[in-house]
């Protein structure tokens, strides 16, 4: 498994979790490792809950992770991805912060990886796929 995915990093105050939600979006960038273990997860925790705040009612799309529950707890967070526990809450900045390895990561749309779920309302992880990779490529990213 990759080094880095297996470093658990906590930049909260005492690494407790505030809940303030800010760290959870709905469309995050992933390795397929970190999708596979999530998945693995979701198969061990039959109870594990997944929040869908959109509908195909809705006009707008709702940018909130399936997995953060009403109470802004997470649901996975024993197996949150990388970009979820090395978020920097801004109120306790870690100055040893390093940023994130995106050479193998692609943006993914948890509620449709995860809840095997279209949501037509969101943004299209194709095309933001494709600006993605250009700006990997410009940043000198591979």
């Amino acid at each position: 498994m990759n080094k880095q995915m297996a470093d658990s990093v906590d930049h909260t105050k005492d690494g407790n979790c505030s809940g303030c939600g800010q760290c959870c979006s709905c469309l995050l960038i992933l390795s397929e490792g970190e999708i596979a273990k999530i998945k693995k997860y979701l198969k061990e925790h039959p109870e594990v809950k997944m929040n869908d705040r959109n509908s195909a009612l809705q006009n707008k799309f709702v940018d909130v992770c399936p997995f953060l529950n009403d109470e802004n707890e997470c649901e996975i967070y024993s197996v949150r991805p990388q970009i979820c526990s090395r978020f920097i809450c801004s109120r306790f900045k870690d100055p040893n912060y390093k940023p994130l390895d995106h050479s193998y990561k692609k943006i993914v749309n948890m509620v449709e990886t995860f809840m095997n779920k279209e949501c037509s309302n969101a943004p299209d992880i194709k095309e933001l796929n494709k600006m993605y990779q250009e700006k990997k490529r410009e940043a000198g990213i591979k």
